[in-house]
Parts: C-alpha cells; structure tokens; sequence
C-alpha cells in the first residue's frame, strides 16, 4: 500500500473528497508518464487529464517538482511491496535453483518492461534530482539482499563466499535487465526486446558465475602477421 504523501509542500487531504481528488491528480499524471521528461508535462496538462481545477491541484502541491517527488515515492512504495511477495515466495516454492532464478528474474524483466514509459520519465528526474536516485538505489540493494536471502538457504553447502556471489550475479543481471528495457541511448528506443532470449541468458549468466570455478583464460592468439607471444 501506498504512502500517503506528506512532507514539505504537500498538503495532507482532510476529507474524502479532498482524498479522492488527490487519487485522481496522481492516477492521471501517471498515466501522463509516457517517457518524455517530466519538464514536458504541464500542470494544465494534469489538471485536464484529472478533471480538477488549478486551484485544486495547488492546494495539495506546493509545486510540480513536489508531485514529481510523490510519485516516485509512490512507485518506489509499490515496488518494494511486490518485492516483498516474490521474495516470500522464493523461500516457499519447492523448485530446483535454476527455477527459482528464472522466477525472480521473469518477474523482475516483465514488472520493469510494464512500467517502462513511466519508468523511463522517472529515470530522467532522476538525472537532475540525485536524491530521486539515491532512493531508488536503496530500493535496488534491498531488492538484491531480500532476493539473495531467499535463494541461499536452498543452497546445499553454501557459505559466505556463496552469499557473495550470488548477490554479486543478482545485482548485476538485474542491471543488465534495467539496461536492456531502459536503454541510455535515444538511439536504442527502436530496440525490440527478445523476453525469451534475454531471460535465457541472465538465468545462464547468474548459474554460471555463482557455480562456476575461476575461469581458465587460454592463451592469447597474436595478430595476424605478428611473432609468437613472448
């Protein structure tokens, strides 16, 4: 469940109406959030979208930057909810290791892929407000700790070297799957993502370092046309 939104520049609603008016200026300025900079998106353009009044929205936000600040809190809330979920269920579900990764990590890939035009409008405010981002980062470890804590005790013989790993391969797979829906290049917006093949291979990646030994690095090939390696 959401917070409700208080602090500096924000008005607590006192009544049920005020509540519902409040509910109708976040919905819709969410359903506003289609990837474009939160700069582009007007008040009026809320307003309209919300069917309130300019007055109406001033009385419950000092500001726009404050509602900006309210509805990343409000996703973060979300987040960290169904995190909660998944995580419970990892220590539940009498699946093999590889399934349970596939699992975290298939829900992790389709939560971020279906709030992606919102999640990238989000990304973008963070640039310029890096406390926006030092609250989403929180909610990444916490997602990487909650995920490992409910995979390690189906770990036989794991240890800390084990914990280490496999908070190390689940920070980086989740930020391979961040990068691959919420690409930083306007160029890479025209990229389809293959659900199937990049689940596959985040699962291998995540297996293979966590179980793997140290790699064997074979010897380097020269240049064509150069001596033998010294």
């Amino acid at each position: 469940m959401s917070r409700q939104p208080t602090g500096r520049g924000v008005t607590p609603p006192a009544q049920r109406r005020s509540k519902e008016t409040l509910e109708r200026i976040l919905v819709a300025t969410e359903r506003l959030l289609d990837g474009r900079a939160f700069a582009e998106i007007s008040v009026l353009e809320i307003c309209t979208e919300a069917d309130v009044s300019a007055s109406s929205f001033y009385a419950r936000f000092a500001s726009k930057e404050v509602l900006l600040e309210v509805l990343h809190q409000r996703h973060l809330d979300t987040r960290r909810g169904h995190v909660d979920l998944v995580a419970a269920e990892l220590g539940q579900v009498p699946l093999p290791i590889e399934d349970l990764v596939r699992l975290a990590f298939s829900d992790y890939l389709d939560r971020h892929a279906g709030d992606a035009p919102l999640l990238q409008t989000l990304r973008q405010a963070e640039i310029d407000n890096p406390a926006l981002a030092d609250r989403r980062r929180a909610l990444d470890r916490y997602t990487v700790e909650l995920v490992a804590d409910g995979i390690m005790p189906r770990i036989l013989g794991a240890d800390g070297g084990t914990r280490s790993r496999v908070v190390f391969a689940t920070r980086a797979c989740a930020a391979t799957i961040q990068d691959a829906i919420h690409p930083p290049f306007a160029f890479a917006k025209d990229m389809v993502l293959d659900r199937d093949a990049t689940l596959r291979e985040i699962v291998r990646m995540w297996l293979r370092y966590v179980f793997s030994e140290d790699p064997v690095v074979p010897e380097m090939v020269p240049p064509s046309g150069s001596g033998p390696a010294a």
